[in-house]
């Protein structure tokens, strides 16, 4: 169920890495229970904005808030208990079987010695079931596809059971098929209250299936909305420096503009 309460609160926020600035004065709330995707061309700097968001990268400017909190006052641990984040950065678990990586995931919530319980057990075989990732359970990580490492790596952030959930492109290898029901599943779990924000260049996917859009334009701004509000204002024709290239609102998609000449 989603509440006025917000969950993320970005303010005046600069990112950047290594000296240089990706984008600055960005603003915007997340609702608790709330599914919001993050657009933008491939290569604009999505992942420096979640990896800032996530405390990876250090805000060159502005503050971060998760739940009424800053992020620079969180310890490690207690940020381990609020947010999850599944991102497409190489997995160096090809050791692990996929069982071993998901229950990796409740360690969080384990005591000094990190003992699983059968409770945390049974959390992790149903976030594999979820996820339709169960059946290689027992297979190492190292002999699984892109697709199914990307399942098992969603399976470890459900299992670890925090009310935020961030993911950087994960839809990237996924089947059609595949990436429709974890957007499914995603939505199911906003609806019980968990805020989930995921990055995308799927356009078309990310403005079915989530509630909430923040547009990163190609000037590295962010305009903020329902999918229905930046359709009707033709927002999404900020999304690329290319004006041979328009959304069709028709086709949910974008399409060459055949006024531009060649």
């Amino acid at each position: 169920m989603m509440t006025d309460q917000p969950a993320v609160k970005i303010s005046d926020l600069t990112v950047g890495y290594n000296g240089n600035i990706v984008a600055s004065g960005l603003s915007f709330t997340l609702s608790a229970g709330s599914i919001t995707a993050l657009i933008g061309a491939n290569g604009i700097g999505k992942s420096t904005i979640l990896k800032t968001i996530t405390g990876e990268l250090p805000p060159l400017k502005g503050e971060v808030e998760l739940n009424g909190k800053l992020l620079c006052t969180y310890t490690r641990k207690e940020l381990s208990h609020i947010f999850s984040i599944v991102t497409t950065d190489p997995v160096f678990a090809g050791g692990l079987t996929v069982r071993e990586l998901v229950q990796l995931g409740r360690h969080p919530h384990t005591g000094v010695f990190g003992r699983l319980s059968r409770h945390d057990k049974e959390i992790a075989e149903i976030a594999m079931d979820r996820v339709g990732i169960a059946h290689k359970s027992s297979n190492y990580v190292a002999e699984l596809s892109d697709g199914e490492r990307q399942k098992a790596m969603i399976a470890k952030a459900l299992a670890q059971d925090t009310p935020l959930i961030f993911l950087d492109e994960p839809f990237s290898f996924l089947d059609v098929s595949a990436r429709i029901e974890i957007l499914s599943l995603l939505r199911m779990f906003a609806r019980s209250g968990k805020t989930i924000l995921f990055s995308s260049h799927d356009v078309s996917q990310a403005l079915r299936m989530a509630s909430g859009i923040l547009l990163f334009t190609s000037d590295r701004k962010i305009i903020s909305g329902t999918p229905e509000e930046l359709i009707k204002q033709g927002s999404l024709d900020n999304l690329f420096k290319n004006d041979k290239i328009v959304f069709s609102p028709s086709q949910n998609d974008f399409v060459e503009n055949i006024f531009v000449k060649a």
